[in-house]
């Protein structure tokens, strides 16, 4: 999966996790460097809220650990992974 791309969709969707405070459901295609999509196997996901002032260090960090289906998708629900950084309930959104 492009990382960019799932950089920009989180972006985009974290206004509404701040609104509701609760989980967000997240589906996407994993794919390797080279497009090939990588199929029943289990990968690791994370996902970081960065800053405004400081988009070098994540205000907030967690990580999924999700298994792809057949055809290289997976789903995971943001807030709900383990966390690496902060606590998501006290991002200053």
């Amino acid at each position: 999966m492009n990382l960019k791309l799932f950089t920009l969709i989180t972006a985009m969707a974290l206004p509404f996790i701040a609104l509701s405070q609760k989980a967000m459901s997240y589906q996407g295609v994993a794919r390797d460097a080279n497009g090939k999509v990588l199929n029943e196997q289990t990968i690791g996901i994370r996902v970081s809220i960065l800053s405004d002032n400081h988009i070098d260090r994540p205000v907030y960090a967690e990580q999924h650990e999700v298994r792809t289906s057949n055809i290289g998708l997976f789903s995971l629900k943001l807030g709900t992974g383990e966390s690496l950084i902060g606590e998501m309930s006290k991002v200053d959104w």
